[in-house]
């Protein structure tokens, strides 16, 4: 089982979600370029040359440089909080339910990502919270992603780059965005309280009905599956 599961990951990472090729709209073309000034701006994103689990820098970078709201929406769904992957204009969000501020709460949402495990750990380790920002003078509350300070881990993942989250057992404010002491990973879209229709149809859905279950029951030890696992060891 652990086999097949991994090897859906990689089919997931191989499947591109839209043909870049294809003549593009005005839309798409807007979409695009924004995606490109991502591309571009990597390096200014992650100095270190180091991307995973990278959501977080993502995110304050985005907050930190849009230009307009449509930029700042769009913008945080072309990367994974989990993985700290690009993801393609367009792509397809899963429909996700994550714990809300009140823990006895779940938040329904949609949720950008690379792959199917990433749903299932932001399903598991993550909390929804509210940030407010202004745009054009109207002040919006976003629903954001956000993990428990993972700087004050012994045990922090050698894989990613701490320099750049961190700073001591704190978080870094100048390189990552702080809610009530949590660190903010990225954007859930439409985010509600969820309804039992809502609930319903992520149970329904293959891989957070059926795949996520086994996911997030599984040890955590044992828990295989591409950049998610990095994630897991900071987000835990």
């Amino acid at each position: 089982m652990a086999r097949y599961i991994f090897t859906l990951f990689v089919i997931c990472l191989l499947s591109p979600s839209i043909s870049l090729g294809e003549t593009p709209g005005s839309d798409s073309l807007k979409l695009i370029r924004y995606y490109e000034e991502l591309r571009a701006d990597w390096g200014k994103i992650f100095p270190n040359k180091n991307r995973n689990a990278g959501g977080a820098l993502f995110f304050k970078y985005i907050l930190d440089n849009s230009n307009s709201r449509d930029e700042f929406f769009e913008k945080n769904k072309m990367y994974c909080s989990v993985s700290g992957s690009l993801v393609r204009p367009a792509s397809q969000p899963e429909f996700v339910s994550v714990r809300g501020q009140d823990q006895d709460e779940l938040i329904c949402g949609s949720l950008y990502r690379c792959c199917w495990p990433c749903s299932c750990d932001v399903m598991k380790f993550v909390q929804v919270l509210t940030l407010e920002k202004t745009f054009n003078d109207k002040t919006e509350l976003i629903n954001v992603l956000t993990i428990k300070n993972p700087c004050e881990k012994p045990d922090f993942p050698e894989e990613v780059d701490r320099d750049s989250i961190c700073v001591g057992t704190s978080l870094n404010k100048k390189r990552v965005t702080e809610i009530n002491g949590r660190l903010v990973v990225g954007v859930l879209f439409g985010g509600k309280i969820c309804s039992p229709k809502d609930i319903e149809k992520i149970n329904r859905e293959v891989i957070t009905g059926s795949y996520c279950p086994l996911r997030n029951n599984t040890p955590l030890k044992e828990v295989r599956g591409g950049m998610g696992d990095i994630f897991i060891k900071m987000a835990n």
